[in-house]
């Protein structure tokens, strides 16, 4: 597994931006709507790029899963996961837990007091629900929160 500290440090601003590029593009469709409908996948790439703590699973040179992070809320009271995807080819073999578990212990780690997801597949909020998330707002999009203290 790999951080996106570390990662950025192993490739160039272009070839990073690339890969994250690459990778939504190829999980687009598994969302509904399609992330394309909501964003532009190259100016999204960019901005969590700039803006967010990536955990990511390489495979063979490729991104194969992603939980994308924002703990930038000054008073550490919420920390935001807008996405977690894995490639198609690399779903139910535990890569979203993965990452998910990974981003939990980061979020501790930085002393934040909850951490918020939002979802509206049913697959997607077992699995949250698994790992301590409680739904807090009901409706088609569930919103959902783990708190850590």
């Amino acid at each position: 597994m790999i951080i996106q500290q570390f990662y950025k440090e192993h490739c160039n601003r272009q070839q990073c931006l690339e890969s994250i590029y690459l990778f939504l593009d190829n999980i687009n469709n598994e969302y509904n709507p399609p992330l394309s409908a909501k964003v532009d996948l190259r100016q999204y790439a960019e901005k969590i790029f700039d803006n967010a703590v990536l955990f990511i699973k390489i495979n063979h040179s490729n991104i194969v899963g992603m939980v994308v992070l924002y703990c930038n809320d000054e008073n550490k009271e919420k920390a935001y996961i807008p996405l977690v995807g894995v490639l198609p080819s690399h779903q139910r073999h535990g890569i979203a837990k993965e990452l998910m578990q990974e981003a939990i212990s980061y979020v501790k780690s930085k002393d934040f007091n909850v951490i918020g997801i939002h979802s509206n597949n049913s697959i997607a909020i077992k699995a949250y629900c698994h790992l301590g998330f409680n739904i807090i707002e009901h409706g088609e999009r569930k919103y959902m929160e783990l708190r850590i203290k």
